[in-house]
């Protein structure tokens, strides 16, 4: 919802805009949460490695972690371009 928020105050939208903004974000999360997955900074929350028996890749990952953490504000405003100026 801040993603949905910061565009509309920025574009100065509205109330019908924000319903717009709401849908594109929503269709652009999977792209973001795939881009934070592979976030260096991230590493505390998603492991890829390959599995040493079998040769697989794989990973495990911690969204539970990383939307309490540390830098999930940083990748939204980062990732969606977010004026963080008043």
């Amino acid at each position: 919802m801040t993603v949905c928020l910061g565009k509309y105050f920025e574009n100065k939208g509205s109330i019908v805009n924000l319903n717009d903004h709401v849908e594109q974000v929503l269709s652009e999360w999977p792209s973001f949460e795939n881009d934070a997955k592979y976030n260096a900074l991230n590493s505390n929350y998603f492991r890829f490695y390959e599995d040493p028996e079998t040769k697989e890749k794989r990973s495990e990952v911690n969204f539970e972690g990383y939307y309490k953490g540390r830098t999930m504000n940083s990748d939204l405003i980062e990732y969606f371009n977010l004026n963080t100026e008043s």
